[in-house]
């Protein structure tokens, strides 16, 4: 396309929050929290290799291309471990980051509402084309979790943040963790932990100024898995589902991507609070009825989810 060529640097960024719990690295010391699910609440290492495979088919230096992750719940080598990135990467020529320590640059937000300003890895920074491989699944704070969410909440480096970034509870960071929890920096006056229409507000604040400051090009929704709740939860126990539905969504506009997603897990984008306001905010288009879809029908491939019980109303109508 016109934003990519064979000279390009290319950056993917992987969802590889947590350590695989099936994995023998499940146990090794750096694996604060394992995955949800035996599979699918990360990205799959098969996606990662066939990207790998379509960029250096289309002429990509190998050499240029980087494959990194900021994991919030894990070393970024336990989950690489875990997932064998190291020989993948290495038997492509390509190179593998550890996002949470690689060098950083502190950057302005434009118009932020939480953030004025963020530091962010320079290889997101000084890459020409920026690729977010993000997964299928539901959230407890933010109804879903796609490619707003894993660029927003994934990308600042947890050197500066801590791990997990919103706390610090796993590791302190040079500075504060991101304001996520924090009800006095919330938007709008709401007091209280930042809860409205059933999602943390600041969450969804920090997500979109991030996003803001420095976006990626092209966003993929990895769907060969689907992970929500087993029924509708409340509390704080949490149960979850995995279904297989092979189903890969990609998208130029950053926000219509998870626009469309969200609408695949069947909710109501304008009802999820991160995604609406990355509309507001000009990253991209959110209203289905204005997003050109090629390939299947979304009818034909959604995959109706479960949310948090103070979510359901951004379940759409059963048809």
């Amino acid at each position: 396309g016109e934003k990519i060529d064979r000279g390009s640097t290319v950056l993917i960024k992987p969802n590889l929050v947590r350590t695989p719990s099936t994995s023998g690295w499940a146990s090794r010391e750096g694996a604060y929290s394992l995955t949800l699910t035996p599979d699918g609440d990360i990205t799959h290492r098969v996606s990662i290799e066939a990207l790998l495979n379509i960029l250096v088919e289309h002429g990509i230096r190998p050499e240029n291309i980087t494959v990194g992750e900021c994991p919030g719940g894990s070393e970024a080598e336990v989950v690489y471990g875990a997932l064998g990135l190291h020989e993948l990467c290495e038997g492509f020529g390509v190179n593998l980051l550890d996002l949470n320590n690689a060098p950083a640059e502190k950057i302005t937000v434009p118009n932020g509402v939480l953030l004025r300003e963020v530091w962010l890895p320079k290889a997101a920074l000084e890459a020409d084309f920026r690729i977010n491989l993000a997964t299928l699944k539901v959230h407890h704070l933010a109804v879903v979790s796609l490619c707003l969410k894993n660029w927003g909440i994934g990308l600042p480096p947890g050197k500066y943040y801590g791990m997990d970034k919103g706390s610090g509870c796993f590791k302190k960071g040079l500075l504060g963790p991101l304001p996520i929890h924090d009800a006095s920096l919330a938007p709008m006056g709401v007091e209280e932990r930042v809860f409205q229409e059933g999602q943390e507000a600041a969450a969804s604040r920090v997500i979109v100024d991030v996003c803001s400051a420095r976006g990626y090009d092209l966003g993929i929704i990895e769907g060969l898995t689907v992970v929500d709740y087993d029924g509708i939860q409340s509390g704080s126990k949490r149960t979850y589902r995995l279904r297989r539905n092979n189903l890969m969504m990609a998208s130029l506009d950053m926000a219509a991507v998870d626009a469309v997603g969200a609408r695949v897990l069947g909710f109501d984008p304008q009802k999820i609070l991160h995604i609406r306001w990355a509309g507001e905010a000009g990253l991209g288009v959110t209203d289905l009825d204005r997003i050109d879809i090629i390939g299947e029908r979304i009818e034909d491939v959604e995959m109706r989810s479960n949310p948090r019980a103070n979510q359901v109303h951004t379940m759409l109508p059963p048809i």
